[in-house]
């Protein structure tokens, strides 16, 4: 998946998990996350929204009209309120090039993320926000390299010796406790 979106978007996955109509998405490029006021739909919010779809959702054997037109079948008036129907491409069989369509039906739904300032066309409102903007920087990874397998013993060694050594000092100390940190000038029956 990390693959995917950072990487290459044009991969087999992606390709089983969009309709064909949908393809020019996909680029031998990372996915664009840019970020804009512009009503347009973005990279990320169609492949998270498709692949959720297909992780959540359950496959029909349906035909591709009913499957478009939101219906299990003809006489189905009341699933399209509950789910969303998807014709995806599926998986091309060995020695093929041709892909398996199937319907995927799932609770999965976009909603536009809108300013009120847009729908209301007041954009000198005070009340609502309608600019807004930002950019991904470059993604930065960190290797923390491991040690050789004779410096890692040796740490453990140095450890387990120190714990033992605490455990036995910490012991000797808890038994003569009352030689080590009595004092012998108190008398026994002084009070305070």
């Amino acid at each position: 998946m990390l693959y995917g979106f950072l990487v290459r978007t044009n991969n087999t996955w992606f390709q089983q998990l969009l309709p064909s109509d949908l393809m020019s998405h996909l680029a031998d490029r990372p996915t664009n996350f840019y970020v804009g006021v512009v009503q347009q739909s973005s990279e990320p919010t169609l492949l998270v929204q498709y692949l959720l779809a297909n992780m959540t959702g359950t496959s029909f054997n349906i035909s591709q009209e009913n499957c478009k037109n939101q219906r299990m079948d003809e006489k189905d008036e009341e699933s399209k309120h509950m789910y969303t129907y998807m014709w995806v491409q599926g998986a091309a069989p060995p020695n093929s090039t041709q892909r398996e369509g199937f319907c995927v039906r799932s609770t999965v739904r976009l909603s536009k993320a809108l300013s009120p300032a847009f729908e209301l066309k007041d954009f000198t409102s005070t009340n609502y926000s309608t600019w807004t903007e930002s950019r991904w920087k470059t993604i930065k990874g960190r290797i923390f390299l491991v040690a050789s397998h004779d410096l890692e013993m040796l740490t453990l060694g140095v450890g387990v010796g120190v714990l033992i050594t605490s455990l036995l000092l910490t012991y000797v100390m808890s038994s003569k406790a009352e030689i080590l940190f009595s004092s012998g000038r108190e008398p026994a029956n002084a009070t305070y």
